[in-house]
């Protein structure tokens, strides 16, 4: 026998680029599914804090211009 219960879950459906404001629906255009989102607890002795959240929302034009010249673009996946 099966029991349910009712969960209720959140969804994106608009970002905003933290740079630029450049603002993407999920159900409007490409630009949603390219963001970039980082989130990082931060651990102890961080120079931004022990345990402070960090999080970016970036398109994709604002993330490469700002990580440009340390970024790896591949085919595949590193492993």
């Amino acid at each position: 026998m099966k029991h349910f219960e009712k969960v209720i879950q959140q969804a994106v459906i608009k970002l905003t680029c933290d740079d630029c404001g450049l603002e993407s629906t999920a159900t409007e255009d490409y630009e949603f599914g390219e963001f970039i989102s980082i989130n990082h607890r931060c651990g102890y002795e961080s120079i931004h804090g022990d345990g402070k959240q960090l999080s970016v929302d970036l398109c994709q034009h604002c993330f490469a211009n700002r990580c440009a010249d340390v970024l790896t673009i591949s085919d595949t996946p590193s492993e």
